[in-house]
């Protein structure tokens, strides 16, 4: 059994994934293992502060585990991973691997003969399908087990720490650790903050957040930067500057189809500091679509629709004399529809008065995309044009894909002439398609190539089949022919549509059946894109709902293939009718059959709403460390239909009630506003105010 060294104040983890992950380490890790968790280690008054979930130190090694409660399917490489098919972490081992760096320089002379790895851990019912360097390093609990005790998995031959060098390695970590802070962020602003996307060194923290005042399904990504009270007075400038870089790019160039919009850049309320708020999108940048092969594969005309885009960007970029200087797939957010929006002004060039901005304050995100001029950041030259090797490169992954160097100096070796054209992998594309990237890609006079509107209206051309340039024909440039949901009608390659259940204001209802699988389900399609995030929103509560017998489970969430792109949602088909008739007088209950449907309805909704009794007993008290995890769990897990009405009552073949339709449901503590159909309405719900009324009679 290995030992567990408590830290500040005695160990106990923040949540119960972690300590589940702690105990197994305990009881099934041998005794020459220590286990230090849930600590800060602190490096001077000007340094960063750094959580650590559990440090494992082992005879061969030292890990840093970083635990994870994620559920569903993960998929992506080095560059993102995504949770079933939505963003969950941007370069997700980078802040892991800082860590271990600091802690192997924080350990000194004792630890230099060690090796300093880093481990994420995930439930057992997770299925991990990242590729990729880090591959080894994210594993489930059980997997993580061998993995710890297998010195070759790091490439170890030997057991450098013996028990007094463990001790000694112990003494110095207790030496500096700190209490770790329980309570995470949970709000900025007028914005709640949901799940943390990406954390750089120097403490810059990324989150996905949602409105807290209004009703509004959106998606938001609010960025956060912690300043030092301890920088001196032109550092804090400097800082400042770099910070406020990529808004205020944006902001010199307005609102564009191709950008995210910033909607807020603030301080930090009662913190030296500064945050932004910016649209956003969960389906990940163009590096997951290029490699991740869980991703629908994109067309030809996908493909030179989203170069268009990005050259639709850059003409408004580049006509406020900004350059971007990290045009790249990872810079390039997709939307549902997959239009792209360029990001990351983080290393843009622009003027503030006669001043210039900094050229390295950030590091290019992907080698094969730094223009020749900009290899040497000592000695550079740069204009507009310089953004337009970036796009030559984009266009010519996005069409062969790959790069077509991988560093620029194999750019310059080669002239800027790639080994293949696009027309050589794919034969479907003109020939001045193949003009454009070698222009794009010149290295002799990058002054000469082609402002971001000559590629757009090339692109724009071939897009719209003119005679002078046009996609042959072995890929027609005609739209496919709407999507049939006729009867026998096979959809998105694998539902058979066998009826039309029902219409709504956002969606149509039908039943199909899985050709592989044989189940049948509910597909409910959106009938205008437009409104994507009701769908969004339904299929993000119903990730949260307990499986309950009287409630249908949602299953799926995808789009259709183009031209029709709309998303649509699986869920559990139950073949029974709606209790309307048995409320207008079509139908008639016996008494008994009418208690039983009603306590059945009670149990499903006493299992989503939120826990009001206990919640108040809480808040009534000082709570210890295990309450106020409950508390905060409560909270968050509490759930208000907001539409409970006999067209969302299904009786199955047994009689059985089934509660569906949780389109406009939403977690308690964020309900605000008005939702649902009047007539069900409780009489205290229908205020004037617009003021949130008590979760006890709400939508219920």
């Amino acid at each position: 059994m290995a030992r567990i060294i408590d830290s500040p104040p005695g160990g106990t983890p923040p949540n119960k994934f972690e300590q589940s992950v702690l105990d197994t380490f305990q009881r099934q890790l041998p005794k020459q293992y220590y286990l230090l968790p849930n600590f800060i280690l602190k490096q001077g008054p000007e340094r960063n502060a750094y959580e650590m979930d559990i440090v494992v130190l082992a005879p061969h090694a030292i890990y840093v585990v970083e635990c994870k409660e994620w559920y569903g399917r993960l998929t992506g490489d080095d560059w993102e991973w995504l949770l079933n098919d939505r963003y969950a972490f941007g370069k997700p081992m980078d802040l892991l691997e800082i860590k271990c760096k600091v802690l192997k320089s924080f350990l000194g002379a004792p630890a230099q003969r060690a090796r300093v790895s880093p481990l994420y851990v995930l439930p057992d019912a997770t299925r991990i399908q990242i590729t990729g360097g880090w591959k080894q390093h994210c594993l489930t609990l059980t997997q993580s087990l061998k993995f710890l005790q297998d010195p070759a998995r790091i490439g170890v031959t030997s057991t450098p720490l013996s028990q007094s060098d463990q001790q000694t390695l112990i003494r110095i970590i207790q030496g500096s650790w700190g209490k770790r802070i329980r309570a995470p962020r949970k709000k900025v602003g007028s914005y709640n903050l949901v799940d943390m996307l990406h954390e750089e060194e120097g403490g810059a923290k990324t989150y996905l957040a949602h409105h807290a005042l209004i009703t509004d399904n959106s998606k938001y990504r609010v960025r956060i930067w912690n300043l030092s009270p301890q920088l001196s007075e032109a550092e804090s400038k400097e800082r400042l500057n770099v910070i406020r870089r990529p808004t205020e790019a944006v902001a010199q160039i307005g609102s564009h189809p191709n950008l995210l919009r910033v909607l807020q850049f603030d301080e930090l309320p009662n913190e030296f500091g500064f945050y932004e708020v910016t649209e956003w999108s969960e389906f990940g940048t163009l590096h997951g679509y290029l490699n991740n092969s869980s991703r629908p594969q994109l067309t030809v005309r996908e493909r030179l629709e989203i170069a268009a885009g990005i050259a639709n960007a850059l003409v408004a970029v580049h006509a406020k004399t900004i350059v971007h200087r990290n045009i790249c797939p990872e810079t390039i957010l997709i939307g549902f529809d997959l239009k792209p929006h360029l990001t990351d002004f983080d290393r843009a060039y622009l003027k503030r008065g006669s001043a210039a901005t900094v050229f390295a304050a950030t590091k290019t995100r992907n080698e094969a995309y730094l223009p020749p001029e900009l290899a040497d950041p000592v000695d550079y030259d740069f204009s507009t044009k310089s953004d337009m090797y970036c796009f030559g490169v984009l266009l010519y992954e996005l069409l062969v894909g790959n790069p077509p160097f991988a560093k620029s100096e194999e750019a310059i070796a080669a002239s800027g002439v790639p080994p293949q054209l696009p027309s050589d992998v794919r034969g479907n594309v003109p020939p001045e398609i193949d003009q454009l990237v070698l222009d794009l890609l010149r290295v002799d006079d990058f002054n000469a190539r082609p402002t971001a509107q000559d590629a757009l209206d090339m692109l724009n051309q071939v897009l719209q089949g003119t005679t002078a340039v046009s996609i042959p024909s072995t890929e027609s440039t005609q739209e496919p022919e709407p999507i049939s949901f006729t009867e026998g009608s096979i959809i998105a390659s694998y539902y058979k549509v066998e009826s039309r259940l029902g219409e709504g204001s956002f969606s149509t209802v039908y039943k199909v059946q899985h050709v592989v699988q044989g189940k049948y389900y509910a597909m409910k399609v959106l009938k205008d894109q437009g409104q994507a995030e009701v769908m969004f929103q339904e299929f993000g509560t119903g990730d949260m709902l307990p499986q309950h017998k009287n409630i249908a489970a949602i299953k799926w969430l995808s789009r259709l293939p183009p031209p029709d792109n709309t998303p649509y949602i699986l869920s559990e088909f139950i073949d029974g009718e709606p209790l309307t008739p048995y409320c207008d007088g079509s139908k008639i209950l016996p008494l008994s059959e009418i208690q039983r449907i009603a306590l059945a309805l009670l149990d499903a909704l006493d299992a989503i709403h939120p826990k009001t009794e206990r919640i108040n007993q809480l808040k009534k008290k000082t709570l210890t460390a295990d309450e106020a995890d409950e508390l905060e769990l409560l909270r968050q897990s509490g759930i208000l239909h907001r539409d409970i009405k006999p067209q969302n009552i299904l009786l199955d073949q047994r009689s059985n009630p089934k509660l569906i339709d949780f389109n406009i449901a939403v977690v308690a503590e964020n309900a605000v506003g008005r939702g649902g159909t009047p007539r069900y309405w409780a009489p205290d719900r229908d205020n004037r105010s617009g003021n949130p009324t008590p979760i006890s009679s709400r939508w219920v």
